[in-house]
């Protein structure tokens, strides 16, 4: 349980060799490409939250520094997310069946 939960998922490889793996997911389920698919989603979410450890926000005027993504591009990595998600859980079920 530790090892599943000591830290934040910083990377897709983190996701499918600790997520995935906890869930009994074979490549075959769910192909590393799948996953890899994240990295753009795993880049923008590290950068927003190293911001907000890292920048002293007492000192920001009213327009502190923005890495600018638009709309569409968020939005498909959203659903690349959303949609490893639900692959994830039926996987995860479809496994939970064969192990009763």
């Amino acid at each position: 349980i530790h090892s599943k939960t000591k830290t934040s998922f910083q990377g897709s490889e983190d996701l499918r060799s600790r997520a995935g793996g906890a869930l009994g997911m074979t490549n075959g389920q769910i192909p590393k490409r799948r996953f890899a698919a994240l990295d753009t989603f795993f880049t923008a979410r590290n950068d927003v939250a190293h911001r907000l450890d890292m920048d002293n926000l007492t000192n920001a005027d009213a327009t502190p520094p923005r890495n600018q993504r638009n709309q569409e591009d968020v939005s498909q990595m959203c659903d690349e997310a959303l949609l490893l998600v639900r692959d994830l859980i039926k996987a995860t079920a479809a496994n939970l069946g064969t192990w009763r």
